[in-house]
């Protein structure tokens, strides 16, 4: 995938502070195409338990088998635009969902 430079990411770090929220950039990676933005109390505790429910319940979570054992968390590979690439993790992969 070609670099920022040459294909622009809209990020909310960048962008929402130009209207008004508090964005804090925690990473950033150009070559990598990798970020990650904290907006404190972006949620009122009761939308955050919402969503965080609705995702639990929602989404096809695994716990797949490494080497005959099961790998120690339950993940699911979240993706837009129909993107089909699988997302590798311990000894396995997990396959795109939209």
């Amino acid at each position: 995938e070609p670099p920022a430079s040459v294909y622009p990411l809209h990020l909310c770090s960048h962008n929402g502070a130009a209207a008004g929220y508090a964005w804090t950039g925690l990473l950033e990676d150009d070559d990598r195409r990798c970020y990650a933005g904290l907006l404190p109390q972006a949620l009122s505790p009761a939308e955050a338990r919402r969503w965080y429910d609705r995702c639990l319940e929602d989404l096809p979570w695994e716990v797949p088998l490494v080497r005959g054992r099961p790998l120690p968390r339950a993940a699911v590979w979240v993706t837009t635009g129909g993107c089909r690439c699988k997302y590798p993790y311990g000894g396995t992969g997990f396959e795109a969902v939209d």
